[in-house]
């Protein structure tokens, strides 16, 4: 019986910095289950050379241009595509091809002794170029996340031909392209194989499907609380693993003070339409924020969004209100006076427990004493994230009514106009005590708010 199986090789030096990639077949020949012989060769290699220069079969190269340690840009090309005052001194193309194989060459001696055959793969299989009159004609620039993750990828002329996004731990969520083209540098800017769909962050292989790494963390005993496959403690958004020997704090992401100070602040001028864009309040111009809101979305976007949504807006309203004792007396002409009176902010940028007396007068026909306790509820009738404090503090229109003997009920509704912000808080009440009569009325009532409680 004869197999024949894709094989794949990978060698690093010291210091976990692989020089050396190579993709090939193997056949086994098996007779009555034992092996008899085979015959192997390699079609596709990518030779490591530095850090700046990747080589691929035929001389097809890539260069890595980096600020400080963050990927810029990629060019791809081939010898063919340098002109004079190449660095290698060679004076032709031809020469130039022969010195990068030789390069190939000398890395793969070192490693193993003999170079195997290498049967060229095709040029549309690499994804190269496959020549140009003028040099390094492919280029490709990156727009990366907070993390380092390739986000954008745009060519030359600015024109963006690919776009990514990402789950949590890494694994690729959206990879739109209008060319052929795809980088293999995608999550943190790491090389993601092909071959195996493992990302190689040098010390070890990481798996973005199952959030693991593939082998033992080599720094294991110094973080026993952790386990030895854990990738950035659980905690992708904050930190970063650039080598796979330990997670590092990831510098461009805002601690969690920097964060909320930034919302609370910014929140007061702007509306949030997503993870990068804001709507200027003064002149309704759409803004970007770049990386500090894609950091803060999962914690602070995403979950207010849900809060200020009409499905749980319709389980919890926008404010509570709650009245410890509230003297009514009515006849004809009523007034009341709230000064056990509390509210509850349950949205926009002053959620908390405030004190809020009041007092009440006007028309009022029939006959009614009570001293009651009450509660009620109620809607801003703006963006629910726009609610402040100070607007519970004003007048506003109370339209009630009370009945009972002894035992005393009754319910309103509060209509408060905000001039500040040309909206409302529109509630209700239900309250019960002790009392008797019946009444409908229709009072001016002014509140105060003083805040107890305060996010």
């Amino acid at each position: 019986m004869m197999t024949s199986v894709e094989i794949k090789r990978s060698f690093a030096k010291l210091g976990h910095q692989r020089v050396l990639k190579l993709r090939g077949d193997a056949q086994q020949i098996f007779v009555n289950g034992e092996f008899s012989g085979g015959a192997s060769g390699f079609w596709d290699y990518t030779v490591y050379v530095i850090p700046y220069m990747v080589v691929r079969p035929e001389g097809h190269y890539t260069k890595h241009i980096y600020v400080n340690s963050e990927r810029i840009a990629s060019k791809i090309g081939n010898p063919e595509n340098f002109g004079a005052g190449d660095p290698t001194g060679q004076g032709d193309a031809v020469g130039r091809k022969i010195k990068m194989e030789e390069v190939v060459e000398e890395n793969y001696n070192e490693l193993f002794g003999s170079v195997p055959e290498i049967e060229p793969a095709a040029e549309e299989q690499l994804g190269m170029s496959s020549g140009s009159s003028e040099p390094e004609l492919n280029s490709y620039w990156f727009t990366s996340d907070h993390l380092g993750s390739s986000a954008f990828v745009t060519d030359g002329s600015g024109l963006a031909i690919q776009h990514l996004e990402y789950m949590a731990f890494g694994e690729v969520f959206v990879d739109q392209r209008r060319t052929g083209f795809g980088t293999p540098y995608k999550f943190n800017a790491k090389e993601l194989d092909c071959e195996s769909g493992y990302y190689y962050y040098s010390a070890r292989y990481y798996d973005p499907r199952m959030a693991r790494f593939l082998s033992v963390d080599p720094l294991a005993g110094e973080m026993p609380e952790w386990g030895s496959y854990t990738y950035t403690f659980n905690n992708p958004l904050r930190y970063i693993d650039p080598t796979g020997m330990g997670p590092e704090d990831c510098p461009n992401c805002p601690k969690n003070d920097e964060r909320y100070d930034y919302f609370r602040e910014s929140k007061a001028n702007y509306d949030f339409l997503g993870n990068d864009q804001v709507a200027n309040k003064d002149n309704g111009e759409i803004e970007a924020i770049g990386p500090l809101a894609t950091v803060s979305a999962p914690e602070i976007g995403y979950i207010e969004q849900a809060w200020n949504s009409n499905l749980v807006r319709s389980v919890v309203p926008d404010y509570i209100s709650i009245d410890l004792g509230k003297v009514d007396l009515d006849a004809f002409i009523g007034m009341s006076i709230g000064s056990k009176s509390f509210t509850i902010l349950t949205r926009g940028d002053d959620i908390g427990l405030y004190y809020t007396p009041n007092i009440a007068g006007g028309i009022s026909p029939g006959i009614n004493g009570n001293v009651s306790l009450g509660i009620g509820g109620g809607y801003y009738t703006g963006h629910p994230s726009n609610l402040k404090y100070n607007y519970l503090s004003g007048g506003s229109i109370d339209i009630s009514g009370d009945f009972g003997l002894g035992l005393n009920a009754g319910s309103g509704i509060t209509i408060s106009p905000i001039r500040e912000s040309g909206n409302a808080l529109i509630g209700g009440t239900f309250n019960f005590g002790l009392g008797g009569g019946a009444k409908v009325s229709a009072k001016y009532q002014y509140q105060w708010s003083f805040p107890l409680i305060r996010r």
